[in-house]
């Protein structure tokens, strides 16, 4: 795979047992999708018209199949497009949900607990959480409010509470936080759980 590359993703693209690789290129506004043979060559490669400026790629299963799709957030767009996988790596543009201005980087996971993955959406403006809601279509953004007014870097979605249920987490300049849905999901625990990266 050769490009300008802002992000990489690896993920079993076409059910064959060997990682593949999607990745968001900023020069040409396109994600590139990359499936590998067993020997780790490239068997087939292509590009996704994502949109201006792509900054992030995530994968998640964001319909019903059982294959990884892929969303791109697209900052100078302020896009995130969403690839629906045919489960033999070959994707299809699902949409563009609506979600914050300028979208640099995404997470993807089950944060509601349904069959559909949800996508947190960070921008320099903020952080904002997508509701997958089946069919590669999301819900409307929900912003979620910043711990102690930090700006945040990076963000992931991990099961980081030992309780069975996905956190959010996110990253500034003091540390990490984390943020966890109560069992009856979607709704949000008030505090963030700091712990700083220096310890």
């Amino acid at each position: 795979m050769r490009g300008a590359f802002t992000s990489l993703a690896a993920a079993d693209l076409d059910a064959d047992g060997v990682p593949d690789f999607a990745g968001a290129d900023r020069f040409t506004g396109n994600a590139r999708i990359a499936v590998l043979d067993r020997s780790a060559a490239v068997r087939s490669e292509g590009d996704l018209p994502a949109g201006l400026l792509p900054s992030g790629a995530v994968v998640g299963r964001f319909d019903e199949g059982e294959s990884p799709d892929l969303a791109v957030a697209c900052s100078g767009s302020s896009q995130v497009a969403i690839f629906l996988n045919d489960g033999r790596g070959t994707f299809s543009e699902a949409g563009r949900p609506a979600t914050i201005a300028r979208p640099r980087c995404l997470a993807a996971g089950g944060l509601d607990g349904d069959a559909c993955a949800d996508l947190v959406v960070l921008s320099d403006g903020g952080l904002v959480l997508n509701y997958g809601l089946g069919g590669g279509t999301f819900g409307s953004p929900v912003a979620q409010p910043a711990d102690q007014g930090g700006r945040y870097v990076d963000i992931a979605v991990a099961y980081a509470g030992g309780e069975g249920v996905m956190d959010l987490v996110a990253l500034d300049a003091i540390g990490a936080a984390a943020r966890s849905t109560d069992r009856d999901r979607r709704r949000w625990r008030h505090s963030w759980s700091r712990w700083n990266s220096r310890n």
